[in-house]
């Protein structure tokens, strides 16, 4: 409840200024940065038996997802801050933020990347179509970023180790143990599919047959633990306006930001904890806001044509 409420506040926010959006990302990414010159100097890190690096105990995947989303945001933050500058200080940190990407070994913040990049080069190739010569360019971009990417990945051995696991028929924990989770919240949710067991018949259920208070690390599971099939099918409408919402501020205003931040979206919701992590809600809540915003603009513009 409360980040549906920062939700709604941020989106009325955007009422008085339009440009407040574009400013908590840059602030966000400010914290990642400040969070990766802290990792980078040793102050609240913690390193486990895996040789995987976390920050105050913060989850793995969930720091990683957020030093990849600052990635994006530090590269395609441009619209109205009009940063100058200040834009290629904020790149310059980029490689000390990648390298503790790598080392927290989180697999879904190397994924969003990769996805983020494919839907740019997807757009920019397959739904632009600006000619042989441009998606060519484009095309040898892509290639010497997938070959940096997979260069770097293979120098880790961290990153070695845990992409490795994916394919490890023999792995004990496959996906970090999800897929255990998975088969057993599924079972649970068998015997009350419709309607679910909301928030704390969902915990009495967890723990009664996990022996534990337990999170399925699944959106789609989890809403579904809670509110049954009717939640879930409203759940993936919500999630299905944002998502064209994202695409229609790209078409009507050429910000690829919101759609490349779906990556980052759809990671914590399939991996992790999307509905209590609040920078889920904060994207969601940036690409709601640029979309209305965009909307009423061209609300605006087409009236003062017709006067």
């Amino acid at each position: 409840m409360l980040n549906i409420l920062l939700f709604i506040l941020i989106l009325n926010h955007t009422k008085r200024d339009p440009v407040v959006l574009e400013k908590g990302l840059l602030v966000f990414s400010l914290g990642i940065i400040t969070v990766s010159i802290l990792f980078f100097l040793g102050i609240g890190l913690e390193i486990n038996q895996d040789l995987r690096y976390t920050w105050f105990g913060a989850g793995h995947n969930e720091i990683g997802s957020k030093l990849a989303t600052a990635l994006i945001i530090i590269i395609m933050i441009k619209g109205r801050l009009k940063l100058g500058r200040g834009h290629l200080l904020l790149i310059a940190f980029m490689p000390l933020i990648f390298w503790l990407m790598l080392k927290t070994g989180s697999r879904t913040s190397v994924l969003i990347l990769v996805a983020s990049f494919s839907i740019w080069y997807f757009i920019k190739v397959f739904i632009e179509r600006r000619g042989l010569v441009s998606s060519a360019v484009v095309t040898f971009f892509t290639l010497v970023f997938i070959s940096l990417l997979l260069y770097v990945l293979m120098q880790s051995e961290l990153s070695v180790s845990r992409f490795s696991k994916i394919f490890d028929g023999e792995s004990s924990l496959p996906l970090g143990g999800r897929l255990y989770l998975w088969h057993e919240f599924l079972s649970i949710i068998q015997d009350n599919f419709i309607f679910g067991y909301g928030l704390s018949g969902a915990d009495l259920q967890t723990y009664n047959f996990l022996g534990a208070i337990e999170s399925p690390h699944n959106v789609i599971i989890e809403v579904m633990l809670y509110t049954g099939v009717i939640g879930l099918i409203l759940y993936i409408i919500f999630m299905y306006r944002i998502m064209s919402a994202s695409y229609w501020v790209y078409k009507y205003s050429g910000n690829f930001l919101p759609v490349l931040l779906l990556p980052t979206i759809l990671g914590f919701h399939l991996t992790a904890q999307g509905l209590t992590e609040k920078i889920v809600w904060v994207l969601i809540a940036y690409i709601a806001g640029s979309y209305l915003y965009m909307k009423n603009k061209s609300k605006s513009h087409e009236n003062s044509n017709c006067n």
